[in-house]
């Protein structure tokens, strides 16, 4: 989510950094939040990628884009421990697996 007190728009950009420190980061923390609040932290699920933040595709491309093969996509995925959320943990991990795999290039 980046420097949200920043009033540079950059600093909470998750592209710009991206851009600007993926070749020295042997990992990559992914966190899908929506615009109207970047705070937020959510599986990636199809209802919430459609309005979400980050975008699969375009971080790999990024990724692409500057050579970079070796790093660790790490999924940063934080569920309340309530129902019905508890039930649908398994269902949710799957499906951001999913999501993230499917935007993977196969060699």
């Amino acid at each position: 989510h980046g420097d949200q007190t920043s009033g540079n728009p950059d600093d909470s950009d998750p592209y710009k950094w991206l851009d600007k420190f993926a070749k020295i980061s042997p990992q990559i923390h992914l966190k899908q939040s929506l615009h109207n609040n970047p705070n937020s932290n959510y599986p990636f699920l199809k209802k919430y990628n459609d309005k979400g933040r980050l975008d699969a595709k375009k971080v790999i491309s990024i990724l692409e884009e500057k050579k970079i093969k070796d790093v660790d996509l790490i999924l940063e995925l934080n569920f309340k421990e309530r129902n019905p959320v508890d039930k649908l943990v398994v269902e949710h991990l799957n499906e951001s697996v999913v999501y993230w795999k499917k935007s993977l290039p196969i060699n």
